[in-house]
C-alpha cells in the first residue's frame, strides 16, 4: 500500500505531466479547488487518504490509457529486447483486465507498484550485464592500445637499426 507521501508525490508528478490544475480536479471530483491546489503545489502535506484517492481515481479515469500508449513505444531500449516482458504484461492485462478495473485505486497502485519493482529489478540485471560487457570491451581496448604502442616502439627500433646500419 502506498503511503500518503507517495500518493502526494504521484499526484504531483501526474499533474505536472498532464498539466492538471486544482481547478480541473475541483470541477471533476467535488473537492475544493484550494484543497486540490494545495496538494499539487505541496502546500498541503497532510491531506486525508480519501481525498488523495479521489484525485488519483480522477487522474486514472482520465489518463489511464496514456500508460499503454507510452508503453507501446518502449518495446526496445538500445540492445535490450523487452518483447518477452511486454508479452507477459499483455497476458496479465488480459487475465486481470476486468478485475483490475474494478479494484479500488489503493489496490491498483499496489499492483502497479509491485510491477514497477519487478521492472526495475529486470532493468538493473540488464544494466549489470551491460556493465560487464563494457568492462570487457574496455580491457580489450587497453590491451590493443598497449599492443599498438609496443608495435610502434618495435617499428621505431627497427628504423633506428636500419638507419644506423646504413650509416
Amino acid at each position: 500500500m502506498l503511503t500518503i507521501e507517495e500518493k502526494i508525490e504521484l499526484i504531483q508528478n501526474l499533474c505536472k505531466k498532464h498539466d492538471i490544475t486544482g481547478y480541473e480536479i475541483c470541477k471533476n471530483t467535488k473537492l475544493s479547488a484550494s484543497s486540490a491546489h494545495g496538494i499539487i503545489t505541496g502546500e498541503n502535506n497532510s491531506p486525508r487518504n480519501k481525498t488523495l484517492n479521489k484525485i488519483l481515481d480522477y487522474i486514472n479515469n482520465k489518463f489511464g490509457s496514456d500508460v499503454k500508449k507510452e508503453d507501446e513505444t518502449l518495446t526496445k531500449v538500445r540492445d535490450v529486447d523487452f518483447t518477452t516482458e511486454k508479452t507477459q504484461v499483455a497476458e496479465k492485462q488480459q487475465k486481470y483486465g476486468t478485475y483490475f478495473k474494478s479494484l479500488p485505486i489503493d489496490e491498483k497502485l499496489n499492483i502497479l507498484h509491485q510491477e514497477n519493482k519487478d521492472i526495475i529489478a529486470f532493468i538493473e540485471t540488464k544494466l549489470d550485464e551491460c556493465k560487464e560487457k563494457h568492462l570487457s570491451l574496455h580491457k580489450q581496448f587497453f590491451s590493443l592500445t598497449k599492443n599498438h604502442a609496443d608495435l610502434k616502439i618495435e617499428v621505431e627500433g627497427i628504423k633506428e637499426n636500419k638507419s644506423s646500419q646504413s650509416s
